[in-house]
């Protein structure tokens, strides 16, 4: 994330007319002060760190959606896993525009909540995230996206990053190999004393661009369709 905006600094520099500070700039700026000039130290343990795996995988239907996750631990023993579905009204919190088709937003949100809720205590470690969709894969190594939602959830991804002092590594799975393809379509493994929940609807509005003009269309919409 730092590189990302130090590219954007890099492309103010160069421009040989006045600068203006505009948001874009504030907000690289205010990045770099905070988490360069002022964020903690890097601590590099030389100690052996623990290696998690996970998979992450998501579904899409013209009626709803899932998400699914599984960690493991470095000898493959399932620690922690969630999945849930999604129901028409809030898969519109993050579609006022009506795209025919989430997949990428679903998929990256199963990824990035996969680290921030499965890994919640993790600290010092190593984690291989495997997913099956390449355009979410692209995103999370690239660490941006053109979605302003999926833009907000890496920027979550990136304070995690942070606060549990965690190296992740982002790699394909063919769909037809991720144990994470069941339980995104609510299919169950026998462990339910591991289950983790996720609130989609609330995480959906804390990172959905216009939170608040999406409920308020989502509202009307479903006034207007006696939809409840």
């Amino acid at each position: 994330m730092a590189s990302i905006e130090l590219r954007v600094l890099s492309s103010y520099c160069d421009r040989k007319s006045q600068v203006c500070l505009n948001d874009s700039l504030r907000k690289t700026l205010n990045f770099l002060r905070d988490h360069v000039a002022l964020g903690p130290e890097r601590i590099v343990h030389c100690s052996f760190r623990n290696c998690f795996h996970v998979c992450s995988d998501a579904s899409y239907e013209p009626n709803g959606g899932g998400v699914g996750s599984l960690a493991y631990n470095s000898q493959g023993l399932l620690l922690s896993w969630f999945g849930e579905e999604l129901s028409q009204a809030v898969l519109a919190i993050i579609n006022p525009d009506e795209k025919c088709t989430l997949i990428y937003e679903l998929e990256t949100y199963a990824a990035v909540m996969s680290l921030v809720r499965l890994g919640r205590m993790w600290r010092d470690s190593d984690v291989i995230l495997f997913l099956d969709n390449e355009a979410s894969l692209a995103a999370l190594i690239n660490g941006r996206s053109d979605s302003n939602f999926v833009q907000k959830l890496l920027n979550t991804l990136f304070e995690w990053e942070c606060e549990s002092r965690c190296n992740v590594g982002f790699e394909h799975v063919p769909s037809a190999s991720s144990p994470a393809d069941d339980p995104s379509r609510l299919i169950f493994p026998m462990q339910s004393g591991l289950r983790a929940r996720l609130d989609a609807k609330s995480d959906f509005v804390l990172h959905a661009v216009g939170w608040h003009v999406a409920i308020l269309a989502l509202d009307a919409r479903f006034r207007l369709t006696g939809f409840a």
